[in-house]
């Protein structure tokens, strides 16, 4: 049973790309209240909950089961299915505005909740407003958590996601994620930018997912000694949508460059995933003579369109990294 609102033909544009029109509300209907109702007689029990409802609905919930609390509550997923009412004008509004986070929503009701879960060591949001800043406290203690997964990529995106400044003063710092092993940072917002230094505070990093975004290579935190940014041990890093900067027109060598940029400084890396990845004509990783050496570690390398538009030449200058795989040594 759901009510549909009207539709506005006005598109959204983030990062210079349409991502389509504002959505109808959806109202869910009478059965969702009922199971949440439900849930409250299982939640002493309850490891893992996974809800993705619209964001009204979401704080009912919290708020309902705060009074029964979830002690044994080990993975916790948030997904709001809604754009909570804003339209493209509100996103206007907050771009102009001389403080934006005055036009950001209220903290949601997470704190009273999973205040009673001590085990919790699993969070996934995914376009439901948590504050990442230093004003608001988020709800749950970061530096328990083995498993962090944050996800902005709807049409608020922008309004409800972190400020570039903000994650890293607030996340990407020793205290925050200390225990965390599994972080993915898929932003839509301005100005989200990263180096892989950002994470050599986190030794138990094994597995990184960043997204639309941009990887800073040419920034002076890298200068760092190898010892310190290679520190993390990352097995498994995700690059998808994000901009790479590259000092060659074209992006055909500088794709191999970037790749074997990544594997000198993560040694430790076992697979490497690049989606739709983007160049721009900047300061791109340093030049130098292409390493013979085997990967013992490296496995596997995925490649998905990205640069793909530039002729097969983009994949034959991987071949002298793909001969450094162990598998491949021999052949």
């Amino acid at each position: 049973e759901e009510s549909e609102g009207s539709e506005s033909e006005d598109d959204w544009v983030v990062n210079g790309q349409s991502i389509g029109t504002e959505p109808t509300e959806k109202l869910p209907g009478p059965w969702v209240q009922e199971a949440i109702e439900l849930v409250c007689t299982i939640l002493p029990r309850l490891e893992a909950i996974s809800l993705r409802l619209p964001t009204q609905t979401i704080h009912d919930a919290l708020i309902k089961w705060a009074k029964f609390g979830a002690p044994n509550l080990r993975r916790l997923s948030l997904e709001a299915a809604d754009y909570d009412g804003r339209t493209s004008r509100d996103r206007e509004i907050y771009i102009s505005s001389a403080n934006p986070k005055q036009h950001k929503p209220p903290p949601p009701p997470l704190a009273p909740f999973l205040s009673q879960s001590p085990s919790l060591d699993s969070v996934v949001i995914r376009n439901y407003y948590v504050p990442i800043c230093a004003e608001h406290a988020m709800g749950f203690d970061t530096a328990r958590l083995e498993r962090f997964l944050v996800t902005y990529d709807g049409l608020d995106a922008l309004i409800i996601g972190p400020l570039d400044a903000d994650v890293k003063a607030t996340l990407l710092i020793p205290t925050a994620l200390k225990k965390c092993r599994v972080l993915a940072l898929n932003l839509v917002i301005r100005l989200f930018e990263i180096s892989l230094s950002d994470l050599h505070h986190f030794p138990e990093l094994k597995k990184v997912t960043l997204g639309h975004g941009k990887l800073v290579i040419g920034s002076p935190a890298l200068a760092a000694p190898p010892s310190v940014v290679n520190g993390s041990g990352i097995t498994s890093l995700t690059l998808s949508h994000m901009r790479l900067p590259t000092g060659l027109a074209g992006g055909v060598s500088s794709y191999h460059n970037i790749v074997q940029f990544l594997l000198a400084e993560i040694p430790t890396l076992e697979n490497l995933f690049l989606i739709d990845l983007r160049f721009t004509l900047e300061s791109g990783p340093p030049q130098s003579a292409a390493p013979t050496s085997t990967l013992p570690n490296f496995k596997r390398l995925l490649i998905e369109d990205g640069t793909m538009h530039f002729g097969p030449s983009a994949l034959l200058g991987l071949i002298p990294v793909l001969k450094r795989m162990p598998f491949m040594g021999s052949n």
